[in-house]
């Protein structure tokens, strides 16, 4: 039996061998035709057939030993063509994947020349750190890890002038590998959210989706569901696709910083499409309550409150107002809002009570402000003259007078409770 299976082995190799030389042989003649090419282009007439000739040799021969020649030559007729940022990344191919090659250095001086002479502005942002991943050692498996290593740097350094060049390279990279030799998730990931930035939607689209259905357990699936939610919202109007993958966010990925955004446009969503006042109020206060740090919090605040008030829940907005005026009252959009709302409420609806708070309040948020003085009269003048409740129209008139004794509206505030005494 182990002699057969020997037997087996070595006819097996002895048949792979010679389709093995025989690409490589392939190989060798395909580049040394590229090299001729190149050399007799010194006019740059064979540009584009070259780098379709480099492509397609990358991608038929991505394990092929004199790579960085190709990658050379490639990269080279970039720069001239003033592609820099998608001959900066070949370059950084040469140095990560040849290191000791004859190559590199050349590579890298090219490379510190194009940081040195800043042809775009974003190479200024980049500098630093491409010359520190330049001078770290790295080490690799096999030339696929590399590969991915290299998109992974670029990647992140979250610059949009690399975005078309990265996306060219990893669709290149994806069409020359095993499916199985690098994480599918990530590589759906990058090209989703480049293709996002480059506004190209369906494919951005597309890509998150197929994250979600291939990769259920990855740790991108959040992400990959959020923004697959927004593009269905923003850019394709499936209002019931965005709300379900919102909803799907919310319940089973709770502690994702991407469930805090779904429920916040899902709020939104409520608001403006489904013109469902009161479960866009339950939105906001679901994440006003989880999330009271978040960024977008000043923002729900500031909605729930005028869907309070555009909802009669006048009780509930001028609560909602006190307790978070002190975290929100320096921001002057809020004392806006208060401001007209306390006016309307006073004029149009005649809900005097809930107007004169709202004075109140906006006088204790601005105890110094020069329009202090104002809403101190503004809701000492409700509680007299509407309210009938003259002692709490002296309290509010005595602190004006205290505090503001040479605002006008001090002078003013003391006129109108003579007169109310007078009648």
């Amino acid at each position: 039996m182990l002699k057969k299976l020997f037997i087996f082995l070595v006819f097996t190799v002895l048949l792979i061998m010679p389709a093995r030389a025989q690409d490589e042989n392939g190989a060798a003649n395909q580049l040394t035709f590229l090299q001729q090419m190149f050399f007799e282009n010194q006019g740059h007439q064979f540009d584009s057939f070259l780098i379709d000739q480099f492509q397609n040799f990358l991608r038929q021969n991505p394990n092929y030993k004199q790579n960085d020649q190709i990658l050379w030559m490639y990269g080279k007729i970039l720069e001239d063509q003033k592609n820099i940022t998608a001959a900066l990344i070949q370059y950084l191919k040469i140095c990560l994947l040849y290191p000791k090659g004859n190559l590199a250095p050349e590579a890298k001086s090219h490379i510190q020349q194009m940081l040195a002479q800043k042809p775009l502005i974003c190479l200024v942002d980049c500098q630093q750190p491409i010359e520190s991943y330049l001078n770290t050692n790295h080490y690799f498996e096999n030339q696929t890890e590399a590969l991915f290593n290299v998109f992974h740097f670029i990647f992140n350094l979250n610059l949009s002038c690399f975005d078309q060049a990265l996306l060219n390279d990893l669709i290149l990279f994806e069409e020359s590998c095993k499916e199985n030799d690098y994480p599918g998730d990530i590589l759906l990931y990058w090209k989703g959210f480049l293709q996002k930035r480059l506004k190209k939607f369906s494919a951005a689209y597309g890509h998150f989706k197929k994250l979600e259905s291939l990769f259920p357990q990855s740790s991108l699936m959040p992400i990959a569901l959020f923004e697959s939610s927004m593009l269905a919202y923003r850019q394709f109007k499936r209002y019931e696709q965005a709300r379900d993958g919102f909803i799907r966010l919310i319940n089973h990925f709770p502690g994702e910083p991407q469930s805090a955004l779904a429920q916040f446009y899902l709020a939104e969503l409520y608001e403006n499409v489904f013109d469902s006042l009161n479960t866009a109020i339950d939105n906001y206060r679901l994440f006003l309550d989880a999330f009271p740090d978040h960024p977008l919090a000043l923002k729900a605040f500031k909605r729930l409150t005028f869907l309070y008030f555009k909802t009669d829940r006048y009780e509930e907005a001028i609560t909602l107002l006190g307790v978070n005026l002190n975290k929100h009252g320096s921001d002057s959009t809020v004392v806006v809002l208060i401001d007209s709302m306390a006016n309307v409420l006073e004029k149009k609806f005649k809900k005097y009570e809930f107007a004169a708070r709202s004075y109140i309040l906006l006088a204790s948020q601005l105890p110094t402000n020069e329009q202090t003085p104002y809403y101190l009269y503004r809701a000492a003048r409700i509680y007299l003259k509407f309210l009938k409740d003259t002692a709490r129209a002296r309290d509010i008139c005595n602190r004006l007078s205290k505090n503001f004794a040479e605002s006008p509206y001090a002078e003013k505030c003391k006129l109108l409770l003579k007169q109310a005494i007078e009648k």
